[in-house]
């Protein structure tokens, strides 16, 4: 789980020259699934289209930080190129405690990062913030582990508790399935048009 401090304001788009970030509010989500593909489109092309690498991370264990794995089995299960690769899924989960673990094999320099998480902070339950840049997974452990990814999509879990954990599944199950559905035809749309960006 990701502990945002950053003092964004409460605006859909937020930009300064060291970070752009998209706000999609949980009431929004059926509304801007093909505005999130495009986002994911335009910063692919950022990077030369390098093949990416999803880092979904947080442990299927505790209700409030699934967000990350329940995006990787969507994507491992409903995405087939190879273009892409995916760490950290329900069955296999990759969290704080073994995440440098699992990256030991991979040649990170061979692919464009996009680090997937929960997060508490600024934001309501059930909204969606894609930003430029690195996840610092751990901290709310008071782990420093670095900083891992080139883009980051974070999904909101401010306000859950054991006690509401129930009510909140079918918020994070909504979240995971607009956040893998907006990647792969992302993927999709990279792979049939050799980069081209969505227009809309």
């Amino acid at each position: 789980v990701i502990k945002l401090k950053n003092n964004i304001k409460k605006n859909l788009i937020f930009k300064s020259e060291l970070i752009i970030v998209r706000r999609i509010r949980f009431e929004e989500l059926s509304k801007y699934k093909y505005i999130a593909s495009n986002i994911l489109v335009s910063e692919f092309k950022k990077h030369n289209n390098k093949k990416r690498l999803y880092l979904c991370i947080g442990t299927p264990r505790v209700v409030w930080d699934s967000f990350g794995p329940m995006v990787g089995s969507l994507l491992k299960s409903n995405m087939h190129n190879d273009n892409y690769k995916v760490l950290g899924t329900v069955e296999e989960p990759v969290s704080a405690q073994n995440i440098l673990e699992v990256l030991k094999g991979v040649n990170l320099d061979e692919y464009m990062i996009v680090s997937i998480d929960a997060s508490v902070g600024v934001f309501n339950a059930g909204d969606i913030l894609i930003k430029d840049g690195g996840l610092k997974p751990g901290l709310a452990l008071d782990k420093d582990l670095g900083s891992f990814g080139d883009l980051s999509i974070l999904g909101y879990i401010t306000g859950i508790n054991a006690r509401a954990k129930d009510s909140y599944k079918e918020i994070i199950k909504k979240q995971s399935v607009f956040v893998a559905q907006a990647i792969i035809e992302a993927e999709e749309h990279i792979k049939k048009s050799g980069g081209m960006e969505i227009e809309i």
